[in-house]
């Protein structure tokens, strides 16, 4: 009868060693469960805001590409305007060298 009380003592003390360490666990598992919570909110944000930077980023492009094409246009028309220019510039050498052959 002493054996089965020094053993059933030894299983009161390693059950309660064993509800000791299911706490720890239940406290860990909490702990990870409001970890991974805070790290799919933080996903969640991180996904929004890339979501709104690739909208941005889309913008701008179609931003850019204007640009691009009014910097173009703008190329071409100074291109005429520097050829329509040039050719005021020889008329006029044309009229002043004429005026100066009339008038010798």
């Amino acid at each position: 009868m002493a054996t089965d009380i020094a053993t059933g003592m030894t299983d009161i003390a390693t059950g309660m060693t064993d509800i000791a360490t299911g706490m720890t666990d239940v406290t860990t598992g909490t702990t990870d469960v409001t970890t991974e919570t805070t790290d799919v909110t933080t996903g969640t944000t991180d996904v929004a805001t890339g979501t709104t930077d690739v909208a941005t980023g889309t913008t701008d492009v179609a931003t850019e590409t204007t640009d691009v094409a009014t910097e173009t246009t703008d190329v071409a028309t100074g291109m005429t305007d520097v050829t329509t220019g040039t050719m005021d510039v020889a008329i006029v050498a044309v009229l002043c060298y004429s005026n100066w052959l009339n008038s010798n």
